[in-house]
Order: C-alpha cells, then sequence, then structure tokens
C-alpha cells in the first residue's frame, strides 16, 4: 500500500492521457480504444528505452571487468 505522502507527491506528468476527456462516455468504443493504444504504444517505447540502456550498461560493466582481469 502507498504512503500518504506518495499520493500526494502525484504529478501533472503522471496524469497525462487521463484528464483529456471531461465526460468519456462522450467518446465511441472506436475512440476508446485508439487512445488506449496510444498509451500503451508510448509505454512499450519507454520501457525499450530503460532496456537498450540497461544493454549498454551491462555490456559497459563486462568490458570493465575483462579490463580488470587483464590489467591483473
Amino acid at each position: 500500500m502507498k504512503k500518504k505522502d506518495e499520493i500526494i507527491d502525484t504529478k501533472e506528468s503522471d496524469l497525462e492521457g487521463h484528464l483529456e476527456v471531461e465526460n468519456p462516455s462522450e467518446l465511441s468504443s472506436k475512440e476508446i480504444l485508439d487512445i488506449q493504444g496510444k498509451n500503451k504504444t508510448e509505454i512499450n517505447e519507454k520501457a525499450l528505452t530503460k532496456l537498450e540502456k540497461d544493454y549498454f550498461v551491462h555490456e559497459a560493466r563486462n568490458l570493465l571487468k575483462a579490463l580488470m582481469i587483464l590489467e591483473k
């Protein structure tokens, strides 16, 4: 369960895409699915970027380990 402070610290960027329409019932089913698809695509792209950065960090650590072994 989140602490009270963590809930209060919600940023505007955390709510992006959630407050675009005042009355969601005004949207058609197709529009709702399109918005959900767009949000999933953005989330997937962010996850891929993080994975790529993690991969490069991992490879750099392996290189440093190899250099340390060669240095001994």
